[in-house]
């Protein structure tokens, strides 16, 4: 029987209560358990220390929009370059009760926890106890994912709506009732209103949705009310599309994407985030990948041959991990929107495609082997996810910059990549006590000489430099009489920055 043709009618029943069985006895209560301790760890990994590091540049684009106010947030939506919802139905009401880092960046954490239990939820409907628990264990320890459940910005809150669409969609073509479909609409939309590159999920998704609708694998009941549906997220994008439109014309990145070569090296992120690693760990994880891409495939195989499973929602969520990837791909020829982080949408689908190769897999010891390997790799890197510093530390910057400036100081900015710095994060921390200056060195080595010199004979001057050795001497008629050291990192970029006070000689 292929894939999309109708099932027989035991089949049908059995498909159709996929998502009402649950266990009983022992084996229910040791998956509770198991699930219980699954959450606590992904609790843990998410809000351990979450308010330590510094905002960054773009956590501070997300904050300064849910700080707009009303009358101009249109306004700055459409100058920005991503859609409303996390920005105004997040962060906005959540400023209401404060505003810091650990504040900021909470939503993200529940949402990551949230998205692990979803995970555990559609596995276990659509396969079994097993698989749900194997893939909520592994999105858990999955450094991408921990990342971004650590960050202010709206990449949780996206692989969670993805999961729950997709969980709608099954649920909705299974049972077929008005609600279950208005759900699976509004969850749609909601991820257009997230993030624009989810539009490729959808796009993939709803393309195999559709061949199943042409192919007859679906009731005329189902077909008209997964079409309105379908219609009916779009229709609810409406408002925001004129801003889109205006977005997509006027705004530019002076960061391009990474192109279509390096791949492999954005998938083995997944299961390192940014922490560095030797090719042959990279090797590890594709080869991984590729054995339990394999046995997923022979196991879907086997599944249609005896008739013993559904294999649409298998056929979605390849659809949405795999098509993602490859409209990416595609798009990006044009493009340059290969960001890893717009990959974080998917990786909960994918941690459950990769847990039913493990167990559904045959031969069991390669798929749990290839498994065994992704999981080890992730456990390694999730730890220095968590506890080590990924931005430049602003808060002891600005600490010491407001115990020690008067007045009249101005802070000079020096260094060849000004893009490792992350400026607005900079300015967002001390901008309000010192007025900041960057210093274009490229013009020459009378830069920073200049500069200093056109601030006056009497002016408090910051000097703080950044790169691999920022050794900049102090100049004649000053003395330091501040000079600390930070050796910091942006993402994958460690570097030093060096603050110095130098103030005049009397």
């Amino acid at each position: 029987m292929s894939a999309t043709s109708p099932a027989p009618r035991a089949m049908r029943e059995e498909t159709e209560d996929q998502f009402d069985r649950t266990d009983s006895g022992a084996s229910s209560r040791g998956a509770v358990a198991a699930l219980a301790v699954i959450l606590v760890v992904a609790a843990v990994l998410r809000l351990y220390n979450l308010g330590a590091d510094s905002l960054w540049d773009n956590e501070i684009l997300s904050l300064q929009r849910a700080k707009t106010p009303l009358s101009d947030v249109v306004e700055v939506l459409r100058a920005g370059t991503h859609p409303p919802l996390y920005s105004q139905g997040v962060l906005r009401p959540l400023f209401v009760v404060g505003q810091n880092e650990f504040v900021q960046r909470f939503p993200s954490a529940v949402f990551g926890v949230l998205a692990v239990a979803g995970v555990y939820v559609l596995g276990r409907r659509v396969f079994d106890v097993r698989v749900g628990l194997v893939a909520s264990a592994l999105l858990a320890l999955l450094p991408l994912h921990v990342y971004y459940s650590r960050e202010g910005r709206m990449y949780a809150l996206l692989a969670l709506l993805v999961t729950a669409w997709i969980a709608s969609l099954l649920y909705a073509r299974r049972k077929n009732t008005i609600g279950a479909w208005i759900v699976y609409a509004v969850l749609g939309a909601s991820i257009l209103y997230t993030h624009y590159y989810a539009g490729l999920t959808i796009a993939a998704v709803i393309l195999v949705t559709g061949a199943a609708v042409l192919t007859g694998a679906v009731g005329p009941s189902v077909r008209r009310r997964w079409l309105a549906a379908t219609g009916v997220i779009g229709v609810l994008f409406l408002p925001w599309l004129p801003s889109f439109l205006y977005q997509f014309e006027n705004s530019s990145s002076n960061i391009p994407g990474r192109q279509p070569g390096d791949l492999p090296d954005i998938v083995s992120q997944f299961f390192t985030a940014f922490v560095a690693v030797s090719s042959p760990v990279r090797a590890i994880i594709l080869g991984s990948l590729a054995v339990l891409a394999a046995l997923l495939v022979l196991a879907a195989a086997r599944m249609a041959q005896r008739a013993e499973h559904d294999l649409f929602p298998l056929l979605v969520m390849v659809a949405a991990v795999v098509g993602t990837v490859v409209l990416a791909v595609l798009v990006s020829v044009v493009e340059p929107i290969l960001f890893v982080r717009y990959f974080a949408g998917i990786l909960p689908i994918g941690c459950i495609l990769l847990a039913a190769a493990a167990v559904r897999g045959r031969p069991r010891v390669l798929g749990w082997a290839a498994f065994g390997a992704l999981a080890a790799v992730s456990v390694a890197c999730v730890i220095p996810v968590v506890t080590d510093s990924w931005r430049p530390d602003f808060g002891a910057v600005t600490e010491t910059v407001g115990a020690e400036s008067s007045d009249d100081a101005i802070m000079l900015v020096i260094g060849n990549n000004q893009n490792d710095l992350a400026l607005s994060g900079l300015d967002h921390y001390i901008g309000d006590r010192v007025p900041i200056q960057v210093v274009d060195t490229s013009v020459g080595d009378s830069a920073v000489p200049d500069a200093i010199a056109a601030q006056g004979a009497d002016s408090d001057i910051w000097l703080l430099q950044h790169g691999s050795t920022p050794t900049l001497a102090v100049p004649e008629g000053f003395v330091a009489t501040v000079d600390e050291t930070y050796d910091t990192r942006f993402f994958e970029r460690r570097f030093r920055m060096r603050l110095t006070l130098l103030e005049p000689v009397a």
